[in-house]
């Protein structure tokens, strides 16, 4: 295993793509700095605490918009089992002796350990950084911790995803693509999900206008609004995808450990299937 693993991380590290990766990140926490001095200079001041503490976990998604730890592994996955297969590197592995399992246990492991180095690559940059200029953020250090751990966790159920899709599909350009695909739908039914459980118990209906124009809203039961035991569910289902972290860190939700049992769960189920899958699978 260790050499495999060494074999893996030489290969990633190597990789123009994954370099491209990390100045990417890099150049992203420098982004997210200068829109925190941007925002905070527009509002006059006195935010900037606040607005890092909402921007420190935006390493996961953009604004709960754009699935930058998805793409980003998903991509990672792509460079080194799809060109591992298009290579047959997978293949030499396996004639070396090593076993199909040992084999892709490595793949993942190089994958989520890469995929949490640009993560810390994001939160080393922000804390060096736009810490200094504000003293400090409006976040304890006990719940920056606990946001670091679940995000990191989530990241490494995203490298499960990915390493089982990639070795499913097995071709790089197609593993890449869909790949990518994957995390922007996942994405977008989490925020389905999470926005058809959270809708308020009431609305403000425009029910007419006054004489000089301005509208008349009438406070009115929400008829989208769902049943709790619906809601609820919704909620679960929500939680099985990685992006429901991303959605509820940018709603200002906070890490719990069922988004860390999940995380875990996802992770032992996709390795696992994807370890048998490929045990029983012919490279011919």
């Amino acid at each position: 295993m260790i050499n495999l693993l060494r074999a893996d991380f030489k290969r990633l590290f190597k990789s123009r793509v994954t370099i491209s990766l990390a100045v990417l990140y890099a150049l992203y926490a420098l982004v997210m700095i200068v829109f925190i001095v941007a925002v905070d200079q527009s509002r006059g001041g006195g935010y900037g605490k606040e607005l890092m503490a909402s921007v420190f976990v935006q390493t996961y998604s953009i604004f709960g918009t754009f699935p930058v730890a998805g793409c980003g592994v998903m991509i990672l996955a792509a460079v080194l089992v799809g060109a591992d297969f298009r290579n047959g590197t997978i293949r030499n592995k396996l004639i070396s002796g090593h076993g199909r399992t040992e084999t892709y246990l490595s793949s993942f492991i190089a994958v989520a350990v890469t995929a949490l180095a640009f993560t810390a690559e994001y939160y080393l940059i922000m804390c060096a950084v736009g810490l200094p200029i504000y003293g400090g953020m409006a976040l304890s250090a006990e719940n920056a911790a606990w946001f670091v751990f679940d995000g990191s966790l989530t990241v490494v159920s995203y490298a499960a995803v990915a390493t089982f899709l990639t070795y499913t599909v097995r071709r790089y350009e197609a593993s890449l693509t869909i790949g990518i695909l994957a995390a922007f739908a996942m994405c977008i039914v989490t925020g389905l999900l999470i926005s058809a459980a959270t809708q308020p118990e009431f609305i403000d209906d425009l029910v007419g206008w006054t004489a000089d124009g301005s509208p008349i809203f009438e406070t009115v039961p929400n008829p989208d609004k769902l049943s709790p035991a619906v809601e609820k569910f919704l909620l679960q289902l929500s939680y099985v995808f990685p992006s429901s972290q991303c959605h509820w860190y940018y709603r200002g939700g906070a890490p719990t450990w069922e988004f860390a049992a999940y995380s875990g769960a996802l992770t032992v189920l996709f390795s696992a299937a994807g370890a048998g899958v490929f045990a029983k699978r012919n490279l011919n």
